[in-house]
């Protein structure tokens, strides 16, 4: 044992056994021990230690304490004790006890049990002045007992002992307990110095003299002590002997069964702590946590509380918790709603026009209070709430609170996520219906109440159970029942989402009760789940059932089997104990009868023996015993066959009864089974053996074995053909067929798989007609693969089947589309019959400091020079075919936007970009006018408004190289190269920067010119690492090379920008003057176009664009009329838009 605890060590104990039986809350022994050290224990149960704590609570066996402490005999006095039957004894003590229980009239003592500690000293005390003191424990034999506690005058000379592990000494424990946390009682002085004066005080009139009932043996009053009450009408006066437990606030009053501290007139309070007036009341800040367990969530909210009340006729309290985020607004209420109406049970005060002995929370728990409150939500499982009030100072003016939550709370919210800031609607309503509270038992509050609430106009309504304990003196308790009303219309409760701060403000008064309540039929009550309850006025009873004991609220099964004699009328059977009674069980070997008598069970005639199919059974009583036959040995249970002697090695020998041999043959030999057994051949003559004509037939000494052949099944009697392919279809490969034959099977390939079918190391594998080029679609036709075949469908802009494809007008050239018979509807750019190039479009492309075009048609016409200005250096160029204007990036002396007119007037700086490193690519949206550019020196992609105003980064992320940009603005989309050599890419994205996707990964170098067939939606890019010019779909879609291997002479060009004019692609490159061109769907390469070095020093051609006079068809969402609020409006798929 630790020496951290207080116990008592029993030095000696003296174990006896009585005569009758003796009753102890409720249960009766035949057993008493004896200890030194003052205690009395019953049962079987105390050993040589006893760790007690000095709380007779915490004790775990039925024990009697007339002076408990660390009692030494070894210097001075001595313990004896007895079992008195005396005539003389039992008559005077019968009287006593008559004379002072009201219910004990009829009480005649059997036997007593006497033991006496004489002078007796404490630990290591050699010759100090001794105690003394003695028990007296009476009973009726039948179920009634009492104890008689009897000191000395001036028999208690020392309180305190030396204790023996060094431990601060204690007083002396007085009093009984139950064990097990049943019950227990302390006498007056128990624990403290009062002890002393237990010699000179008494229960009973007589100084020394306490008795007390303890059996009650009575049904259903369950199992308590009792202190003696005068017959006579008069009670003992425990105030005017001198009790000193009240404080010097309080007054005492005397009862029938004790005294009570109460507080004088003109004060308030529960006789512990005594007040003039609470002018209000403070709750101490405190930090708690709330656990909210719901349905699919757990939450630990931190939540701060305050609050604040005024005791008068009417308690005002204000309460408030923060720290409450939005979606917990409920939690909170419930919990402030609830801790409201407890304060307003605890401080209101009654009303004008009730009784005064109408008491609120505080007269009955003046030292505060603990306790439980289970909210029900529907039929979910409760929400449950534990708290603790207790006032800090002497008049109750500040009280600090605890609580702590656990349960499920429903999936309800009252507030929206958007509030604002400033509100502070009312938004829920509590219902201000009344709440009872009944004082059902000393220190036992209990409330049942429905709620009803109003969440933002829905009504609901939930359930709470409240369980409030608290310190309550018994002496003068009786049931009682208050009504907490609330004064105004609803409980309220507001919201301010900025403090995150739930507050309430509620008034309570206090009124009488209008009624009784069923707490039984209700089902509101503590009784122990075998208990009955029964109803009492304001309270309830609960009574443990037949075959058990304790208070109701506690029920532990009696051990009738305890004493061991219940079962002895019944002979030959045992004792056993079951829930609420017992049963005596036969002993075996023996059977119960009809009569409930045992009587010898016959083992050998019922069958119910284990002895050998070879040996002899005899009955004796309760048991039986085995006997082998002759020519067997063994213990009867297992008996062993005696070898033959006369029998052939392949003969069978068996004995008769009188052990005689008998020689057989075994199966599959013949002979006389003494001189000879001869094998038979079954596998001879069909007529011997029954195998299958599908099976094979084995011969072996005695016997022989049919086994089905190969691809066939069964026991080798019956044999037929295993379907391998239904019933091992494992042994064919997936995507392979299996075709059976008798006594075999065959497996293949599926058309569209080859490889080796069988398994398990077989495999067929998909072939890909695609990669293959074993298919027949068209050369403008796209080949997707799948599992077994293939399918052809035209590329965007071609008709037919896949297999064969042709543009939908070959009369019409240029992009041109057929009406009629006879003529066409040309694109923007061209006229005619046959859609032949219309006058004033051109190609203009940026070469050093100049600002070129070249004239369609593109054969052999001169460049023109349409600006010129050596300051500047133009890279990326486009058309705006609104406003007829060119657009060009200058990355030279003062980095710019610039544009012209077609034939070079009205030069204008649309935008000045010095805060850019390199634009190298510039796309315009003529609808939404507004202009796209990469910079590569700072890897951005900007946008702004054609008029050079609100410029935005649209991507500042995942770019290393970005180059040629292209925009789509009627689809939504822009496209960008990205020349990163560790990851070179084509990506897409929409114009309002969304959806970025990387199109196209794989097989790129250098990818520096891109340009889009707005037509057939396709993505055409130049790439001068890998020397072709390749495109795919809008969706990455049918990737295809146009043209592979640039090459002049024996030099490849080196590709820097693409432009799309009707038919034809055109890109410049830096390896020579010239702008070299090939048809966008056959990839024929016509001559190049040859231009000058105008540009000064710098001759390479960069940038180049159609100059279209005429716009292409289509809008987008930015294109209508002015949008309200937006500055930059940038289109998006499906006629969406975003405004920046």
């Amino acid at each position: 044992m630790a020496t951290s605890l207080d116990f008592i060590q029993i030095a000696q104990y003296e174990y006896v056994i009585l005569k009758v039986d003796y009753f102890f809350y409720n249960k009766h022994y035949k057993t008493i021990q004896v200890h030194t050290n003052g205690i009395i224990t019953l049962g079987t149960g105390a050993t040589s230690m006893i760790a007690i704590n000095f709380n007779l609570d915490s004790i775990r066996i039925p024990i009697i304490c007339p002076f408990a402490d660390h009692i030494d005999t070894r210097g001075t006095g001595v313990i004896y004790y007895r079992e008195d039957s005396t005539e003389q004894l039992l008559s005077q003590v019968s009287t006593n006890i008559q004379k002072s229980f009201t219910g004990a009239s009829t009480f005649v003592a059997q036997r007593a049990f006497i033991a006496t500690w004489e002078n007796v000293g404490f630990y290591n005390s050699s010759s100090t002045p001794g105690n003394t003191f003695q028990v007296v424990i009476v009973t009726d034999g039948q179920r009634e007992s009492y104890a008689m506690f009897l000191y000395e005058n001036d028999g208690l000379r020392w309180l305190r002992s030396q204790p023996k592990l060094g431990i601060t000494p204690r007083y002396p424990l007085i009093g009984f307990a139950a064990g097990n946390g049943i019950g227990s009682y302390s006498l007056y002085g128990s624990s403290t110095a009062n002890a002393s004066a237990l010699p000179s005080l008494s229960n009973v009139d007589i100084p020394g003299k306490w008795l007390y009932q303890i059996g009650n043996g009575s049904p259903g009053q369950g199992g308590k002590i009792t202190p003696a009450v005068l017959v006579n009408g008069s009670s003992v006066n425990l105030c005017s002997m001198g009790y000193p437990r009240c404080s010097s606030q309080s007054i005492c009053n005397n009862y029938a069964t004790g005294y009570c501290c109460a507080c004088p007139n003109g004060t308030k309070g529960n006789g512990k702590i005594c007040y003039s007036q609470i002018h209000s009341m403070s709750l101490a800040d405190a930090t708690v946590q709330i656990n909210v367990q719901r349905q699919n969530s757990n939450t630990t909210l931190s939540a701060q509380m305050h609050g604040l009340a005024y005791p008068r006729s009417f308690c005002r309290c204000y309460l408030a918790m923060s720290r409450i985020p939005i979606e917990e607004v409920i939690v909170a209420e419930v919990i402030l709603d609830e801790l409201g109406l407890l304060l307003g049970w605890y401080y209101a005060d009654r009303a004008v026009g009730e009784p005064e002995s109408l008491a609120n929370g505080h007269s009955l728990a003046g030292d505060g209070f603990h306790g439980t409150s289970r909210i029900h939500f529907g039929l979910q499982s409760a929400f449950v709430l534990k708290y603790s009030m207790v006032p800090t100072d002497a008049n109750a003016d500040n009280i600090l609170i605890n609580i702590e939550t656990s349960g499920l709370f429903p999936d309800v919210t009252q507030l929206s996520n958007n509030a604002t800031s400033n509100q502070t609607d009312l938004f829920a309503q509590f219902e201000a219906n009344d709440q009872y509270f009944y004082n059902v038992a000393p220190g036992k509050e209990l409330a049942i109440i429905n709620n009803h609430v109003n969440l933002n106009g829905t009504n609901a309504i939930y359930r709470t159970t409240r369980f409030i304990y608290h310190t309550q003196c018994s002496s003068d308790w009786r049931a009682s029942g208050v009504r907490v009303r609330s004064t105004d219309s609803y409980r309220q409760f507001t919201y301010d989402p900025t403090r995150q701060m739930v507050q309430s403000t509620t008034t309570f008064a206090l009124t009488n009760t209008s009624g009784d309540v069923n707490f039984c039929a209700l089902g509101v009550h503590d009784c122990d789940p075998i208990a009955q309850c029964f109803t009492e006025p304001y309270s309830y009873r609960c009574v443990c059932p037949q075959g058990y004991t304790g208070d109701g609220h506690v029920c532990i099964d009696v051990n009738e089997c305890y004493d061991g004699t219940i079962c002895q009328p019944k002979s030959n059977s045992y004792c056993i104990n079951t829930p609420g009674s017992y049963k005596c069980q036969c002993f075996h070997g023996y059977l119960e009868t009809a009569n409930n008598t045992c009587i010898d069970l016959n083992e050998c005639s019922s069958g119910i023996n284990n002895c050998s199919q070879y040996a002899n059974c005899t009955n004796t009583i309760a048991s039986y015993y085995c006997d082998c036959w002759h020519g067997y040995y063994g213990d009867g249970n297992n008996c062993t066959f005696i070898p033959c002697r006369l029998c052939h090695r392949d003969a069978i020998c068996t004995r008769d009864r009188a052990g005689d041999e008998i020689c057989t043959c075994k199966p599959g030999y013949e002979g006389d089974g003494r001189l000879s057994c001869r094998d038979i051949n079954e596998c001879s003559s069909p007529t011997l053996n029954n195998c299958s004509q599908f099976a094979s037939c084995t011969n072996s000494n005695g016997s022989f074995s049919c086994a089905c052949l190969p691809g066939y099944k069964g026991n080798g009697e019956n044999c037929t053909d295993i379907n391998e392919c239904v019933e091992e279809s494992y042994r064919c490969v997936p995507n392979s067929s299996c075709d059976n034959s008798i006594g075999s099977f065959n497996c293949s390939c599926n058309d569209g798989y080859r490889g080796n079918p069988y398994a398990p190391t077989g495999n067929c594998t998909d072939i890909n007609e695609c990669e293959e080029g074993s298919h027949n679609c068209h050369r403008y036709g796209i080949c997707t693969n799948s599992p077994s075949t293939f399918s052809c469908r035209c590329e965007t802009g071609f008709i037919g089947n896949g297999t064969f494809c042709e543009l939908p007008c070959k009369r019409c050239f240029n992009g041109g589309k057929c009406i009629n018979d006879t003529e066409c509807d040309c694109p923007p750019g061209f006229a005619g019959r046959y859609c032949q190039l219309n006058e004033g479009s051109f190609l203009a492309y940026a070469q050093g400091y100049t600002i070129q075009r070249v004239n369609f048609p593109a054969n052999t016409s001169d460049p023109t020079v349409i600006v010129h200005d050596q300051y500047q250096l133009g890279i990326g160029i486009d058309f705006d075919c609104k406003e007829n204007s060119i657009y060009w990036s200058n990355i030279g002396g003062g980095k710019s936007i610039m544009k012209s007119d077609p034939i070079g007037g009205n030069v204008t700086v649309v935008a000045t970009l010095n805060d850019s490193s390199s634009v190298e690519g510039i796309a315009i949206d003529s609808i939404s006018r507004t202009i796209y550019w990469t910079d590569s020196g700072n890897d951005v992609i900007e946008v702004m408004k054609l008029d050079g105003t609100n410029r935005q980064v649209l991507f500042d992320t995942e770019l290393v190289n970005p180059r040629a940009i292209a925009i789509d603005p009627v689809v939504g989309f822009i496209f960008w190269t990205d020349w990163n050599r560790e990851n070179p890419r084509i990506v897409r994205s929409t114009a309002d920067g969304k959806d970025r996707v990387n199109l196209v990964v794989g097989n790129l170098k250098l990818p520096n010119a891109l340009t889009l067939d707005t037509e057939l939606k396709r993505v055409y890019w130049a790439d001068a690492g890998t020397n072709m010019v390749e495109y795919c779909s809008y969706t990455g879609e049918g990737r295809k090379t146009l043209h592979k291997g640039f090459s002049t002479g024996n030099s490849l060009i080196y590709p820097f920008a693409l432009a799309l004019y009707g038919d034809y692609l055109y890109w410049s490159d830096w390896s020579s003057y010239d702008l070299q061109r090939i048809h966008r769907i056959t990839g024929k390469l016509l001559d190049p176009i040859s231009t000058k070095p105008l540009g000064g020093s710098y001759y390479r051609i960069d940038g180049i664009a159609s100059v279209i006079k005429e716009c292409s068809q289509g809008a987008n969402a930015c294109g209508s009329m002015p949008i309200v609020n937006c500055n930059l409006c940038l289109p998006g798929l499906n006629n969406t838009r975003t405004c920046y």
